[in-house]
């Protein structure tokens, strides 16, 4: 509108807010019965173990009931957790244009429902071509208004009682990556208070040659006794005696906060001349929320982001990649500026400078040989993309990795390609790391183990500094200091981080998004004919030999679960006449199968793909069974105990019992006795043996097979590494299976938690390994 003659123009608006309100969508959610079913589950559901399966489990859920109880009483009352990111909606990288959409998760819902898409609520969208950055609050307003309506309580139906019901709603944190942290949370992420959490106290070094902040000085986080406190000679030259710094709760942000003036917009810069103004850019709007101060935890730090930010330093500094690594000329000046770590200072040779191979140096060769191990890497349909990708074998680089690239590198791929190329000391702290993302990112977390993994990931970010240059210590590094208490206090990371929102973001702009939801179907065969499982190709017929046969009828008879009362009932002297409970299933299995049987190339079973002929990797087997071993080679004495088994499927059966059918894989299987070793916490198969052992056992139960798959060590060795893969939407699972999670959860670099072994003083410099001539 003109302001003089007040007349209507029209023309494109500065700025477009989309607004999309959430109380006349809550109260739909009410009147849908399965949903609103559903949003009572947590009620009914805690765990009793001990163990976190979702954020009812919480620290934070629990103290949400304790400071309000007449809002925990009410399980029909809504929990959120809101997320916002900016992205690129027209997939070009050479347009800037960012779009902000603000989406909200209700936690009230089973585990494998709350992250779906249908269950992620677009409440905002803020529209281009500039993200709003420290302005995000004015566009956050309307949703805040409702917020806050919510807490006060309103009249909403539920169809599930036939009645009306106070409804009141609760945001108990935010989800985003690290600059949208700071601009909702309205502190600085950059500079000496970069990090939230610590505030004031961060502990900041700035590198005069570097021309940045190193983040450091994590022995203060230790207990006052540990042994690494007073190590000079690994870290700066100093004895530590600093206590771990005081954690900043919300009411004193709140009152510090208090009278602080917003101003909105592009401003001039100005001096900041109190303390108060250097952390903090504004008083963030959350804080409208009556609620918002006493929450234990406000804001989540994306794990996402920092493993993706992390892997790259690492992966960046171990090849030295041009702007990636983190050892440069300038770091290892500094090293000599502060007077540490002499013999890797760089050396003048005439108008070029020499800097000696550090502990973390890869030579040309062993670059090589780490590159090829994760070119030639085959993996799992639906595990990952195609890493070989990213991978330039020539210039021995990994560029162009995606957020959960380096999430599958740092968890499992990177401790797998670095056997044997690095020293043992450092080689195995980069595992340390790996073990703790791979600690806390279980879909079930332990709550007692949690206080241990914090101090571990204390002690291994320690460990970093001792073998690591001062610059690689940038802000990212230092947030996995507080990642292990996040965990504690809000429950399993799954529902933390930023993976479901970021594929909200990406499913509209698929070309055909039908084909990204679809999956391989047979209906001809889907049916209830087929105990387990279903077939994704062509059934070719054939017909069985006497042997095989004979083979796979005894296999299904001693391992079918309603036939295990009566193999118990043959063994027995003195039976019982009265006892005649026979299932049908049992009966057509007493009969011996048809010879005609149908074989396919692909097959779906818990979870995983299973084929033969494909560029994927989909015929890893593992297989876990009862079985007359010793405990060593010196004991003569044999026990039962569960033995691991490990094969390549060969051949999908479909055996046909006339009304029944039931899935077998026939395998190549690893000779456990000397097919199978275990070094440096990791498992070695050899997969080029005679199967004379197994020709009479060749065959398993479909629903028994578990999926791994396999990395060879070199072009010409016959040993591979195991390495294991979750089934798809494993976080989704709607039946939490113990064993198969202790299966995932088993780790490779479980001899790495030994901190002793690093006690012994070391030479930084190393001879076995040419250093860099710039």
């Amino acid at each position: 509108m003109d302001a003089r003659t007040k007349q209507i123009r029209q023309g494109m608006p500065a700025k477009v807010l989309r607004y999309f309100p959430i109380i006349s969508r809550l109260k739909r959610m009410f009147n849908t019965y399965e949903i609103a079913k559903n949003l009572t589950w947590h009620s009914q559901h805690k765990s009793n173990d001990g163990k976190m399966h979702h954020p009812v489990d919480s620290v934070a859920w629990e103290l949400i009931d304790m400071k309000w109880p007449g809002f925990s009483m009410e399980p029909r009352n809504l929990r959120f957790g809101l997320a916002t990111d900016g992205f690129n909606p027209f997939s070009s990288l050479s347009s800037k244009y960012s779009c902000w959409p603000v989406m909200l998760v209700t936690y009230n819902l089973p585990p494998w429902l709350c992250m779906k898409k249908e269950n992620i609520m677009l409440t905002l969208l803020i529209l281009g071509p500039k993200q709003p950055s420290n302005d995000i609050d004015i566009y956050l307003q309307p949703l805040i208004e409702d917020l806050e309506e919510l807490w006060k309580g309103l009249s909403c139906y539920d169809i599930v009682s036939k009645s009306a019901f106070n409804l009141r709603a609760i945001l108990m944190w935010t989800i985003n990556d690290f600059p949208a942290y700071g601009n909702l949370v309205g502190c600085t992420t950059k500079g000496k208070t970069a990090c939230p959490t610590c505030g004031d106290d961060t502990h900041a070094v700035w590198l005069k040659n570097s021309r940045k902040f190193s983040y450091m000085a994590h022995r203060r986080f230790l207990p006052s006794s540990h042994s690494y406190r007073k190590k000079k000679s690994w870290f700066d030259g100093t004895v530590e005696k600093r206590l771990p710094p005081k954690l900043v709760n919300g009411n004193q942000i709140y009152l510090r906060l208090r009278k602080f003036e917003n101003h909105w917009g592009k401003c001039n810069k100005r001096k900041r001349s109190t303390q108060v103004k250097e952390m903090w850019k504004k008083r963030s709007i959350f804080f409208d929320l009556p609620y918002w101060k006493e929450l234990v935890l406000r804001h989540n730090i994306d794990v996402m982001h920092v493993e993706k930010n992390i892997c790259e330093s690492i992966v960046g500094t171990l090849l030295g990649i041009e702007r990636k690594s983190k050892d440069r000329v300038n770091a290892r000046k500094y090293l000599e500026l502060i007077g540490i770590r002499a013999d890797l200072h760089p050396q003048e040779r005439g108008k070029q400078i020499y800097l000696p191979a550090a502990p973390y140096t890869l030579s040309k060769s062993k670059k090589q040989s780490f590159c090829k191990r994760l070119y030639n890497l085959k993996l799992p349909d639906g595990y990952s993309s195609n890493i070989s990708n990213c991978i330039s074998l020539d210039d021995c680089k990994i560029m162009g990795s995606k957020s959960h690239d380096c999430h599958v590198l740092i968890q499992q791929f990177l401790p797998m390609a670095l056997r044997g190329l690095l020293p043992k000391r450092p080689r195995n702290t980069i595992m340390r790391l790996c073990l703790m993302f791979n600690t806390i990112c279980q879909r079930v977390i332990d709550r007692e183990k949690l206080v241990e993994i914090e101090h571990e990931i204390d002690e291994t970010l320690c460990l970093l500094e001792k073998f690591f240059p001062p610059s690689f210590f940038d802000i990212m590094v230092h947030l996995l200091i507080h990642l292990g208490r996040e965990a504690r206090l809000c429950g399993p990371v799954q529902f933390r981080w930023m993976y479901p929102f970021e594929r909200y973001h990406v499913y509209p702009y698929i070309r055909q998004p039908e084909f990204f939801r679809k999956e391989c179907h047979n209906e001809e065969l889907e049916n209830s004919v087929i105990l387990e499982g279903r077939p994704i190709s062509a059934g070719i017929s054939i017909t069985m030999d006497d042997d095989d046969l004979k083979n796979a009828h005894r296999y299904v008879l001693f391992n079918t679960t309603e036939i295990e009362p009566f193999v118990e009932y043959v063994f027995k002297i003195e039976t019982d006449s009265s006892n005649t409970n026979e299932s049908k299933l049992v009966k057509w299995l007493a009969n011996e199968p048809r010879k005609s049987a149908v074989s396919y190339t692909g097959f779906v079973v818990n979870g995983h793909v299973k084929s033969i002929e494909k560029s994927t990797q989909n015929n890893g087997i593992s297989l876990q069974a009862k079985t007359l071993c010793r405990s060593s080679c010196r004991d003569k004495a044999e026990v039962v105990d569960m033995v691991s088994y490990y094969g390549v499927l060969t051949q999908i059966i479909l055996l046909d019992y006339y009304v029944h059918q039931i899935p077998l894989f026939r395998c190549d299987w690893v000779n456990v006795s000397n097919g199978v070793r275990v070094e440096d916490g990791f498992t070695l198969v050899n997969l080029h043996q005679s199967q004379h052992q197994f020709s009479k056992e060749p065959f398993i139960l479909a629903s028994q097979a578990k999926q791994v798959f396999y990395s060879r060590e070199n072009e010409t060795s016959n040993w591979y590494v195991v390495l294991k893969a979750p089934p798809r939407r494993f976080h989704d699972l709607e039946i939490y299976d113990g064993e198969y999670d202790a299966f995932i959860s088993e780790s490779n670099s479980t001899p790495f938690k030994n901190v002793d072994e690093y006690n012994e003083e070391c030479s930084y410099a190393r001879d076995d390994c040419e250093g860099l001539l710039i």
